[in-house]
């Protein structure tokens, strides 16, 4: 999916050529207006040379090398009806049906300080001085109608603008189906991905992300698969965003410095630029990462669905158990994506993401140690169907410090929609079920009221091998003893050899 497919049969260059500027707005708006003003001057070089118009430009702007002419020197002539219409007259049968450039009126936005024009009180329209001014403002000198002029336009905003400006241009002169689709910023690449769908996620208003992105990131990578999360920067959320990562970013562990099971993370904007008003994550997979939803579950067997169970409660260990503990704290349906491994011993491989309220440990005297009131404001906006993840005494603990139980409960809970094969908004009956009986004394304990006595994360891996072990038996596979073991086999298991893994990782 992208804003300029119209372009990509017949003006491949073009077509490239607007990808990469549009890429470039999200890393450095700055270089981006310049790039789009070269764009606007290619699709006014093509429209030149089919109508036969470059004599009459040079003529009309004084200029001695066709190679001088610059965007300004085109837009005198291409905005400018009378001209138009002098130059369709010395040769009507090229010419007939040469067309009048000019912009649909352009929504008023905040002016960067310094700018000239008052943007909010334009119709921008090129066929006015001040529309045709607007336009020459990005890039270096000569995108300017005199050189000593070299004010710049730099703002996110701005630039985006200019992108719409040759997205029109583009779709005016150089499409050929008579269709003009508005300009889309959400399709804008990011992270060098390619958009393929985007939604307003589920957890916006407790999380305060905007934008959520599916993304394919073509060539040789090794994580090709991106969800990308975009969130609006607010001057009284900035920290808390800035700090909600900090458990990615901070944690140290065998796998690109992330403990397994958490997807890796990428940031594409960190949101300090005051004039870029986002701050965007990516989570990367190696396979296309899907939803945790009934109809996945639907495809995967009972006996793939327990396993999916161990390596989730794999996952949460290496969080609570990494060298500096991360509690998650908002587990929920949402916050996991499966990727089909299905045709290598794999299988299906979960990782957890979302990590917006996660709390790394710190010791109580070291600077961010802290519990901030956005999670309260969350828990308030918790939707219904996610309500019954959060344990009973989550409110009490805002101050506290017991989060591993916290995780416990919703672990639980999670493992009962995907043992069941249904994600809804209420726990189902496991009397009903003529599931395992150890299984069914595991998730009750797991997600007793009382948070105390639930058991931590190695002893729900630990219950759960036991119950998940048959075909181990029938293979004669042998047991080791403590916890290292413990770990070492369920990695074997369920990623292959773990230092073959941790390498491919890497």
């Amino acid at each position: 999916m992208d804003n300029f497919t119209f372009l990509k049969e017949k003006y491949p260059q073009l077509y490239s050529g607007a990808l990469k500027a549009e890429q470039m707005i999200l890393v450095d708006y700055r270089s981006a207006g310049n790039s789009i003003r070269i764009l606007c001057e290619t699709v006014l070089r093509i429209v030149t040379q089919k109508y036969e118009l470059e004599d009459f430009i040079r003529c009309r702007c004084n200029k001695i090398y066709a190679s001088n002419l610059v965007l300004a020197d085109y837009l005198k002539v291409y905005c400018n009806k009378s001209l138009l219409e002098y130059a369709s007259s010395l040769k009507p049968e090229l010419r007939n049906n040469l067309k009048l450039l000019k912009f649909k009126p352009l929504r008023a936005y905040r002016v960067p300080p310094g700018f000239p024009v008052d943007l909010s009180k334009v119709s921008l329209k090129l066929s006015d001085e001040k529309g045709s001014y607007y336009l020459r403002m990005y890039g270096n000198d000569c995108s300017h109608e005199y050189n000593e002029t070299t004010t710049f336009v730099v703002s996110y905003k701005a630039t985006v603008r200019q992108m719409e400006l040759f997205h029109y241009m583009a779709q005016f002169y150089l499409r050929e189906d008579d269709v003009t689709d508005p300009y889309d910023e959400n399709l804008i690449p990011a992270g060098g991905s390619e958009i393929c769908s985007y939604e307003v996620p589920e957890d916006a208003e407790r999380t305060g992300c905007i934008m959520e992105y599916t993304a394919f990131r073509k060539g040789p990578v090794r994580n090709p698969y991106v969800i990308i999360r975009k969130y609006e920067v607010k001057p009284e959320l900035y920290f808390w965003q800035k700090r909600c990562m900090e458990a990615f970013l901070a944690a140290d562990g065998p796998a690109n410095g992330t403990p397994e099971g958490m997807a890796s993370l990428n940031v594409i904007a960190d949101g300090e630029d005051r004039l870029f008003p986002y701050y965007i994550i990516a989570y990367e997979f190696e396979r296309k990462p899907q939803k945790l939803t009934t109809e996945l579950l639907g495809r995967i067997t009972y006996e793939e669905r327990l396993r999916i169970c161990q390596k989730l409660a794999c996952n949460m260990y290496n969080l609570h158990r990494s060298s500096r503990p991360i509690y998650h704290r908002m587990l929920t349906s949402d916050c996991i994506r499966l990727c089909d491994f299905t045709s290598s011993p794999k299988g299906w491989v979960p990782s957890i993401i979302n990590y917006e309220f996660a709390k790394i440990y710190r010791p109580a005297d070291e600077p961010g140690g802290t519990v901030f009131p956005q999670l309260q404001e969350a828990e308030a906006n918790m939707p219904p169907e996610y309500v019954k993840y959060q344990a009973p005494e989550f409110s009490d603990l805002i101050e506290g410090n017991s989060w591993a139980e916290i995780d416990i409960y919703a672990l639980g809970i999670l493992f009962e929609d995907v043992i069941c094969g249904e994600i809804s908004s209420r726990r189902p009956d496991l009397g009903n079920l003529k599931l395992d009986r150890r299984l069914t004394d595991l998730l009750n304990d797991m997600t007793e009221k009382n948070p105390e006595q639930r058991p931590d994360i190695q002893e729900v891996i630990e219950r759960l091998e036991k119950i998940n072990n048959k075909d181990d038996k029938k293979n004669g596979s042998s047991r080791g003893s403590g916890q290292g073991s413990l770990i070492s086999r369920l990695f074997i298991k369920f990623f292959g050899n773990q230092q073959e893994f941790m390498m491919e990782r890497r």
